[in-house]
């Protein structure tokens, strides 16, 4: 399971390798926060792209996922494989869909399931 490329015009912004890094993990926001010393709504902020990482937490990231600096510059440029997590990936997408859409989705994914 790998993150598509892509569908970034550049390098993958930084919180996206440390989001799909977290739940492949699989840590939830509230395990990622006791590890970090943080509130689970700051893990949360960071990873929606609500408010910047301060650079002393951004080193708790790369300590708890063993990162190098060079690991981090191969994820971001896919010279290494993100892992990701699609259900958690589908779940994201689907909180951003209109009632419409899902509608129309919805019978094509139960017919998938049965």
């Amino acid at each position: 399971m790998n993150i598509n490329v892509k569908r970034f015009k550049s390098d993958i912004p930084e919180i996206e390798v440390f989001r799909h890094l977290r739940s492949s993990a699989p840590l939830t926001t509230r395990q990622m926060a006791a590890l970090l010393g943080c509130h689970p709504t700051a893990v949360t902020h960071w990873e929606m792209g609500r408010h910047k990482m301060a650079t002393p937490r951004r080193e708790q990231y790369m300590k708890i996922f063993k990162l190098s600096e060079n690991d981090l510059t191969d994820y971001r440029s896919g010279a290494k494989a993100v892992p990701v997590s699609y259900r958690n990936e589908c779940m994201l997408l689907i909180d951003k869909m209109a009632q419409e859409k899902l509608q129309v989705i919805y019978p094509i994914l139960v017919n998938m399931v049965n």
